[in-house]
């Protein structure tokens, strides 16, 4: 059988965020539970320190100046020139062939046009948004509706 994968990406979550990490101060049960029951990471690091040079280096395994769109710092929601290449390999691609799910939750930030969505880079569901900087509240940012799929 094979193991479910959980990887839970949160914009400015520190390493010492999180109270299975030693955080005194306050409590996250469900996601100490989560790290209970499976792999926790305590020496990685991210990819940038920016949204979608993060999310471009976690989704290709490269690291983000290799790629257009891993470049892109802030990937303003009108920007249709530039997106993650359909063609390229994908973390979420590479577990279909493997006989794997696959669903993405939350923040996109790798392109607007649905050539560049989740849905053509191997993700079966989506649920979120596709700009930066939204408010899941209102499905707004600075410019505007974030799109929300």
């Amino acid at each position: 059988m094979k193991p479910n994968v959980i990887f839970i990406l949160a914009d400015d979550l520190g390493w010492g965020d999180l109270s299975c990490y030693g955080r005194p101060d306050y409590r996250t049960p469900n996601i100490d539970l989560l790290a209970a029951q499976g792999t926790k990471f305590t020496d990685a690091y991210s990819a940038s320190a920016l949204c979608t040079p993060t999310r471009c280096g976690f989704i290709t395994g490269r690291y983000p100046a290799r790629l257009k769109i891993g470049l892109q710092e802030p990937l303003p929601a009108t920007n249709n020139l530039v997106g993650l290449d359909p063609g390229h390999p994908t973390i979420a691609s590479l577990l279909k062939t493997s006989g794997y799910e696959t669903a993405l939750f939350g923040k996109w930030q790798l392109g607007f046009r649905p050539e560049w969505g989740p849905n053509a880079h191997g993700f079966d569901e989506f649920f979120g948004i596709l700009a930066g900087a939204g408010d899941y509240f209102l499905h707004k940012n600075g410019l505007g509706p974030t799109r929300l799929v």
